[in-house]
């Protein structure tokens, strides 16, 4: 838990406060290694849950897209 920073939202906690989050979850596939452990606050990890990084970046994405509707389409009458 080294420095007390959780590896998602970089936000420091106390010890008490981080888990240890798999980045490759273990129902995915992943194992409790050294390179694929890293601390995380409890909600990161909550919102985490069985998503890769990559999953979660695609969410996050999805979420700060806005939809694009052309002023052509709206009624010209």
């Amino acid at each position: 838990l080294g420095k007390g920073i959780c590896y998602h939202c970089e936000k420091k906690f106390p010890a008490s406060e981080l888990t240890m989050d798999h980045l490759i979850p273990i129902a995915r596939g992943g194992k409790s290694t050294k390179n694929n452990c890293v601390p995380s606050c409890k909600d990161c990890n909550t919102k985490k849950g069985y998503k890769t990084r990559a999953e979660m970046a695609m969410e996050e994405l999805k979420k700060t897209e806005t939809p694009q509707k052309s002023e052509d389409s709206s009624d010209e009458s």
